[in-house]
C-alpha cells in the first residue's frame, strides 16, 4: 500500500502498533513496508456507546461496525451521484467511480482527509476488499450463467469473421510494433517498462460479452438483427480471448518461474507442463460441471422451484472451480467464469441462480468493489507526456484497426455503412470488466 509513513498513527489504523520498515521498502516508493502488531483475537463487535470510550466504543476499533460504516458511506455517496447523473443518461457504473474518486486520494481537501483516515484506517482495506471482490466474483459467475454458450455453434460465418479478424489482426500488428521497436520504447518511456506495452495492446483488442450485452440492453436493441450480430460477435471474441489469455498466462507464469531457476532447458518443459495443467483444468471443470448441472435440472420437477440445497452445492462448486484455476496458474476468476458457462441457461437452474444473487450482488456488492477500485486511483498524480502519448497512440491504433476491419467485413457482406459503423463502435466499448481488469494488472505490477 502506497502510504506516507508519517501519516500513520495509532488514531488512523486498526492495528495496535505500526512501525515503518525502511529496510524492506520498495526502492521505487510505490509500496511501503510496515511491521504491525495486532491484538488476538481481533475485536469484531463494538462495546456500544456505554463501553470504554477510549477504545471499545469507537466503531473504527471494531471490524464489523467499521465495515458496515464503510459500505453505508459508499452506498450513500453512490446513490447521491446516481440521482443526479442518471438524468443526463450516465450509467450506474459512472456513479460508482465518482464515489471512489471522492473517497480516494484524488480529492485533496484538507477538511476531508482526517475524516477519510478515520473511515478507512490503515489495515481495514483488506476486509473491505475481500467482501467487495466476492461481489465481483459472483458478478462474473452470473454473467457466465446468462451466456448461452450454444450460441457459438449457431453463429454464422459473418460473426466469426468479424470477431476473429478484429481480435487477431490488431493484436498481431500491435504486438509487432511493440517488440520490433522495444529498444526505442524503453528509451522514450524511461521509468515505465516498455515490456508492459504488450499488456496494453492485448487489453484493448479484447471485447467483453457482458459489457456489450449491457450496452445493447440500455439501447433497447438487444433483439434486433444488429443487436444479435453484435452479441454473437462479442461472445466469440470473449471466449476466444479468454482461452488465448489463459494459455498465455500459463506460459508466461512458467517463464517467470523459470527465470529464477538457472538450470538450462527447463523453460520449454515447464511451459508445456503449465499448458497441460490449463487444458486439464478446462477439461475437468467442463466434464464435471456441466453433467452436474444437468443432473440438478433433471431432478427438479417441471414448474417447481429448485431446492435450496442445490443452490448451496453450486456455490461450493464455484469456489472449488476457482481454487482449481489457481492450481492451473490462472486466477480464481477463471474457474468461476468457466463454471458459470457450464450452467444451463434459463429455468430451473440458471434463472433461479440469477433470482437469488443478482439484486444483492448488482446493487450492493459490485458497486462497493468498483468504488474500492476507483479509490486506488489518484487523478492528481503526475504522468509524463511521453508515457501518455505513447499509450494513447497504441490505444487509438488498435481501436482504429478494429473499427476499420469490422466496417470492411460488413461492407463485404452488403450491410449498410451506418450498421457497420454502429457495430464497430459497439465492439469497441469498454466497461466495468475492462476497468477491473486494468486495476488487477496494476495491482499485480504487470502494468503501471
Amino acid at each position: 500500500m502506497a502510504t506516507d509513513a508519517t501519516l500513520i498513527t495509532i488514531n488512523n489504523t486498526i492495528f495496535s502498533a505500526v512501525v515503518f520498515d525502511d529496510y524492506n521498502s520498495d526502492p521505487d516508493r510505490r509500496f511501503v513496508s510496515y511491521n504491525v502488531t495486532i491484538d488476538m483475537p481481533p475485536k469484531i463487535v463494538s462495546d456500544g456507546i456505554w463501553g470504554n470510550t477510549d477504545y471499545g466504543a469507537l466503531p473504527e476499533r471494531a471490524s464489523m461496525p467499521l465495515l458496515e460504516l464503510q459500505i453505508l458511506t459508499i452506498f450513500t455517496i453512490t446513490q447521491c451521484f446516481h440521482l443526479v447523473l442518471k438524468r443526463w443518461g450516465f450509467p450506474y457504473f459512472v456513479s460508482q467511480m465518482m464515489a471512489g474518486f471522492v473517497l480516494g486520494p484524488s480529492l485533496k481537501i484538507d477538511a476531508l482527509i482526517s475524516q477519510k483516515n478515520k473511515l478507512f484506517p490503515y489495515g481495514s482495506e483488506d476486509l473491505l476488499n475481500l467482501v467487495s471482490i466476492l461481489g465481483y466474483t459472483f458478478f462474473l459467475f452470473l454473467n457466465g450463467v446468462n451466456m448461452d454458450f450454444s450460441m457459438i455453434t449457431r453463429t454464422g460465418r459473418k460473426a466469426w469473421a468479424i470477431a476473429l479478424s478484429s481480435l487477431m489482426i490488431p493484436s498481431l500488428v500491435g504486438l509487432s510494433l511493440c517488440y520490433s521497436f522495444m529498444g526505442h520504447w524503453q528509451k522514450v518511456l524511461g521509468e515505465f517498462d516498455g515490456g508492459r506495452l504488450p499488456v496494453v495492446v492485448i487489453s484493448q483488442t479484447g471485447c467483453s460479452f457482458t459489457v456489450v450485452a449491457s450496452l445493447l440492453s440500455d439501447l433497447e436493441i438487444l433483439n434486433s438483427e444488429l443487436g444479435r450480430l453484435a452479441l454473437s460477435s462479442a461472445l466469440v471474441m470473449d471466449v476466444t480471448g479468454t482461452v488465448v489469455s489463459g494459455l498465455g498466462t500459463a506460459v508466461v507464469s512458467s517463464l517467470r518461474t523459470d527465470s529464477h531457476d538457472h538450470s538450462a532447458g527447463k523453460g520449454p518443459q515447464l511451459a508445456m507442463y503449465t499448458v497441460t495443467k490449463y487444458v486439464l483444468f478446462v477439461t475437468v471443470v467442463t466434464s464435471i460441471g456441466r453433467p452436474a448441472m444437468r443432473w440438478i435440472v433433471r431432478n427438479t420437477p417441471e414448474g417447481r422451484p429448485m431446492k435450496k440445497v442445490y443452490t448451496y452445492v453450486v456455490v461450493l462448486m464455484t469456489f472449488f472451480a476457482g481454487l482449481f484455476g489457481v492450481w492451473a496458474n490462472q486466477t480464481v476468476l477463471g474457474g468461476v467464469i468457466l463454471l458459470g458457462l457450464a450452467v444451463p441457461e434459463g429455468p430451473p437452474l440458471g434463472s433461479e441462480l440469477i433470482k437469488q444473487f443478482e439484486l444483492f450482488n448488482t446493487w450492493f456488492l459490485l458497486p462497493t468493489f468498483v468504488t474500492c477500485c476507483a479509490m486506488k486511483i489518484d487523478l492528481s498524480a503526475h504522468i509524463s507526456c511521453e508515457l501518455a502519448l505513447t499509450v494513447i497512440s497504441f490505444v487509438v491504433v488498435v481501436h482504429l484497426m478494429k473499427m476499420l476491419l469490422t466496417v470492411g467485413i460488413c461492407r463485404h457482406c452488403n450491410m449498410p455503412k451506418t450498421d457497420g459503423l454502429c457495430l464497430a463502435l459497439m465492439l469497441s466499448c469498454k466497461g466495468v470488466v475492462d476497468y477491473v481488469t486494468d486495476v488487477f494488472l496494476f495491482d499485480s505490477l504487470v502494468c503501471d
